[in-house]
């Protein structure tokens, strides 16, 4: 895992997290009380974009936004993952059965694991692809 292969992914799923989020719980927008929920990947996409972004144009100023935005994204996924692990008897907003939602959530937080840690990781030599 190298930083130029971190800001890539913070690109995709910068964009593709609201886009699912939003597909996902297209029934619940109208309620106010599961707008936190929702809104939580656009926030992050927004942060992971931002950070994608910053360390395109500057990899060594660029580094902690997109760390703090794969921090961030990591955590929300943290909270995810396990809550959607123990409600797995509960029926999903998207009507996907709850055991595929948990393993596709179990894979974005490992990517949020990984990704964090590709842009923590202080390379020996200067990053190329950076």
């Amino acid at each position: 895992m190298n930083l130029a292969f971190s800001r890539r992914a913070a690109l995709v799923a910068g964009i593709v997290l609201p886009i699912l989020e939003t597909w996902r719980r297209w029934a619940e927008w109208g309620q106010l009380a599961k707008l936190p929920s929702i809104l939580d990947d656009f926030v992050a996409g927004g942060f992971l974009i931002a950070g994608a972004v910053m360390c395109r144009r500057d990899p060594a100023r660029g580094r902690p936004w997109l760390a703090g935005a794969w921090g961030m994204a990591t955590g929300m996924m943290y909270y995810s993952f396990f809550g959607q692990l123990i409600a797995l008897g509960q029926r999903d907003p998207s009507g996907v059965p709850s055991i595929v939602v948990v393993l596709f959530k179990g894979v974005l937080f490992a990517g949020c694991i990984l990704c964090l840690a590709g842009a923590l990781r202080v390379p020996l030599l200067p990053d190329r692809g950076a």
